[in-house]
């Protein structure tokens, strides 16, 4: 019987993933390769080489200074918005983020470093809970947790908002049922007085029509203001694009 020498050869190869810049918004690593070839958009480049940490984690393939620009456009009309004075505008006793986030679960350790930023609410559009996950998956220390999933557990919207332990906070039943929202009744207590400011996150996906949406959201604010007429603080995502010739039902 004849013997054959057989030999087998190697290579250690680690297991990567590439995906579009658009599917990236939102993401943070500590390393990535962009290639920049296929840059067709404005601000498509800021959203790619803003996903890592640090300069060193960065590798740009084809570079080309040409592909990072912005919409003249946007930056036109952006122009001619009024600046915003924190002065005027900074509760100062109360320090509040919004972000949103499309899936809070796989977001949550991201968005665990507001927490260094001593945030006293957090507040969050699109948590996508596709699956049932309890509140201890998206716990953070020393905060606690109110949220509103979609009824048809669909994966998609949902809205939550983080409070602080060290703030007094109540849920308020607004009695809108048409419009995805979540209502907390914060506490903040200086030397002067205690106050209560209303906190309140709403999402509009880009598939509810305007004109079915404006009366229940009407509703939305008037019964705010009715009951908090000077400590009001909205923030969400109501995807009316402002760009868009012709009227603007919700910013009027």
């Amino acid at each position: 019987m004849s013997q054959s020498n057989v030999s087998r050869q190697q290579f250690p190869l680690k297991l990567k993933w590439a995906c579009t810049v658009h599917i990236t918004q939102g993401m943070t690593t500590e390393k990535c390769v962009f290639d920049m070839s296929t840059i067709f958009t404005p601000g498509q480049s800021y959203v790619a080489l803003s996903r890592v940490t640090t300069l060193e984690g960065l590798y740009i393939t084809n570079y080309k200074a040409s592909k990072i620009f912005r919409s003249e456009e946007i930056h036109a009309n952006i122009s001619t918005m009024n600046p915003l004075s924190l002065q005027e505008y900074n509760v100062g006793d109360l320090n509040i983020v919004y972000h949103n986030v499309q899936g809070l679960h796989s977001k949550i350790i991201d968005i665990a470093n507001y927490t260094d930023m001593l945030v006293d609410v957090i507040m969050i559009n699109e948590t996508w809970p596709k699956v049932q996950y309890t509140d201890n998956a998206v716990t953070l220390q020393d905060y606690r947790l109110l949220r509103q999933d979609r009824s048809d557990n669909c994966g998609r919207g949902g809205v939550a908002i983080y409070i602080h332990n060290t703030r007094k906070a109540v849920k308020v039943d607004t009695a809108v049922s048409s419009i995805e929202h979540l209502v907390v009744a914060v506490e903040s207590q200086t030397n002067e007085a205690t106050k209560t400011y209303l906190c309140v996150t709403i999402y509009r996906p880009p598939t509810y029509n305007i004109s079915n949406f404006i009366a229940p959201f009407q509703q939305l604010l008037q019964f705010c203001l009715q009951n908090y007429p000077q400590r009001v603080i909205i923030a969400g995502d109501l995807n009316e694009n402002l760009l868009k010739p012709g009227c603007h039902p919700i910013q009027d």
